[in-house]
């Protein structure tokens, strides 16, 4: 393919007006079952300056902590 031929494509607009529209309870199928994880949901109390910690570094997210709790239960994160 040609230089011009995919600046044009690229400068060209997408359309999308054909697409249905997905709704979330749709969306959640096209994810494969077998890489579902199952969560229980838990409340936790943090001290005051560790939540302002997390909550600087970005790092108040499920799958951030989820990480980093699998990582110590498998030792490959040790704790200081």
């Amino acid at each position: 393919m040609s230089p011009e031929r995919i600046a044009e494509l690229q400068n060209r607009p997408i359309d999308l007006s054909d697409i249905p529209e997905v709704t979330h309870e749709q969306a959640k199928e096209f994810y494969p079952r077998s890489l579902r994880k199952e969560f229980q949901l838990i409340y936790n109390l943090f001290d005051k300056e560790n939540l302002i910690w997390l909550e600087q570094n970005g790092i108040m997210n499920r799958g951030i902590i989820n990480t980093a709790l699998e990582k110590l239960r498998k030792g490959t994160l040790k704790l200081a």
